[in-house]
């Protein structure tokens, strides 16, 4: 089988590093000497493998990292500032981030669509892919997931337990839409009259089967 790869920010240092292990042994790459605050990564289709960390000034500084599938050969650049609560996802060789834009002009979570070219990664312009797919939600994490191009996100719009609401979201054609009943679990209203109170909670994550399903 393959072996596990983990990623990691350095406790002292604060840079973004990752480690491979070969056999009993771990051995650990520094990505970046860019202090960092978060990081993510994934394997693409044609086995390169794309970091994603978010720098620790003020900024909020969003960076990739793309190496090729013997980690080999690695091309690092910027993708824009104002990043937060980051998620990946990939698709054949297009790459999605989610995240919390930190942006006052366009503030709200966002999915950027990357297509792998090369050494680099093209993303784009498009309004569905650089703006806000909802607003007015005080986000707390963002999670994403595709599958043969059907898109997904699901958001928190605050990090107490006591008040979290999971809203999810999904790429219809060229706009994004509410899917299903949006505030999780579905039929809240139905699980309060069994119950006498709503489930909440924060941090969601989605996820799609092999079938198309979404949990």
């Amino acid at each position: 089988g393959s072996s596990p790869t983990v990623l990691y920010i350095g406790k002292t240092d604060n840079l973004p590093y990752f480690a491979n292990k070969s056999g009993n042994t771990w051995s650990s790459t520094r990505i970046s000497s860019n202090r960092s605050r978060e990081i993510k990564g994934v394997f693409a289709s044609n086995g390169k493998f794309i970091a994603v960390y978010v720098g620790n000034t003020a900024q909020y500084q969003g960076y990739y990292a793309m190496y090729n599938s013997s980690f080999g050969e690695k091309r690092e650049a910027q993708i824009e500032p104002d990043m937060s609560s980051i998620d990946l996802a990939v698709d054949g060789n297009v790459l999605y981030i989610g995240y919390s834009c930190r942006d006052t002009e366009k503030y709200g979570p966002i999915v950027k669509r990357g297509t792998l070219d090369g050494s680099n990664i093209s993303f784009s312009s498009e309004s569905r892919y650089s703006r806000p797919f909802t607003e007015g939600k005080l986000i707390h994490s963002v999670s994403i997931a595709v599958n043969g191009g059907k898109l997904y996100a699901i958001i928190d719009d605050n990090g107490r337990l006591n008040l979290a609401q999971s809203h999810a979201y999904h790429l219809d054609g060229t706009t994004w839409k509410i899917y299903g009943e949006n505030e999780l679990p579905y039929f809240k209203v139905s699980f309060y009259n069994d119950h006498g109170y709503y489930l909440r909670g924060s941090s969601p994550d989605i996820g799609i089967s092999s079938d198309g399903g979404v949990y």
